[in-house]
């Protein structure tokens, strides 16, 4: 947002953040330098329930103004690390919100890290949820040609980074000298 904030100009900060930039600014630091910004008025203090309200009213509002622009796949990788305002800002995105909004967000994450806050929000009932198994050998072999630009991966390193890896992609691809 920023950065198209930067290139695109005034107009385009105005519509994508406006008067939220005050108070998205704290958690992305490039807001604050992005011109426009110092006229903004300071924000007046309220209690912690409300900044909390008003945190996640910025947020929205601004995925609603990207959305307006074209359909908006918001990707959100490894929630099991995410800290509690995300998971609660996440919350506020109801089935309603959507309705008339071309928005999808993907969230990812790793079942070996369980959490009680993310299994609340994978249980609400517009939340679907894809369980992605481990590679199969012949997955792993593909992956390590395509990695090593060769038409055929050799044998004993597939089979080898597959016992290793167990088929997750992410080690597969550390493990690849």
């Amino acid at each position: 947002v920023s950065d198209r904030c930067r290139t695109q100009g005034a107009e385009t900060f105005e519509r994508l953040l406006g008067p939220s930039a005050r108070i998205l600014a704290p958690f992305e630091a490039s807001i604050a330098t992005l011109p426009g910004y110092a006229e903004l008025p300071p924000l007046p203090d309220v209690g912690p329930e409300a900044s909390r309200r008003r945190l996640h009213d910025a947020l929205r509002s601004t995925l609603e103004a990207l959305a307006e622009e074209r359909p908006l796949l918001l990707v959100l990788d490894d929630l099991q690390w995410a800290d509690e305002q995300s998971l609660a800002f996440l919350r506020t995105l109801g089935a309603d919100w959507f309705v008339g909004r071309s928005v999808v967000v993907l969230g990812t994450f790793r079942l070996e890290d369980p959490r009680s806050d993310l299994d609340a929000l994978l249980r609400a009932t517009d939340v679907r949820t894809l369980r992605l198994g481990r590679l199969e050998a012949t997955a792993v072999s593909e992956m390590v040609a395509d990695m090593l630009a060769v038409e055929h991966a050799p044998e004993a390193v597939v089979s080898n980074l597959h016992r290793h890896t167990e088929g997750n992609p992410f080690f597969v691809a550390e493990y690849l000298p």
